[in-house]
């Protein structure tokens, strides 16, 4: 229902699916929903983590988001660009 220039961010929405028959359940940090000024609908999921260091799998987790937020907006019909995905860290502490 987003408007063209509108956008939402949504903090720790849960997604619920049944992706390729395993019934998958997470709750993703960030998703921000972005009607564009020409009507196109962009997507951002965030994971947030208080490592300094990205691993492996918090790649694997933002993928899995993907996946089922994909699975979500295709079965509803909803067509979308390319969801855009990130790790947001802590950054490295200065040593003085």
């Amino acid at each position: 229902k987003l408007l063209p220039g509108q956008s939402v961010l949504l903090f720790q929405p849960r997604l619920e699916v049944e992706l390729t028959g395993w019934r998958l359940r997470g709750d993703v940090d960030l998703v921000r929903m972005e009607r564009t000024a020409d009507g196109a609908f962009r997507l951002f999921i965030g994971d947030m983590k208080s490592t300094v260091e990205v691993k492996v799998e918090h790649r694997l987790q933002v993928a899995f988001y993907r996946g089922m937020l994909e699975h979500i907006l295709q079965d509803a019909g909803i067509g979308h660009d390319a969801i855009e995905t990130g790790i947001l860290s802590r950054p490295p502490a200065c040593s003085k």
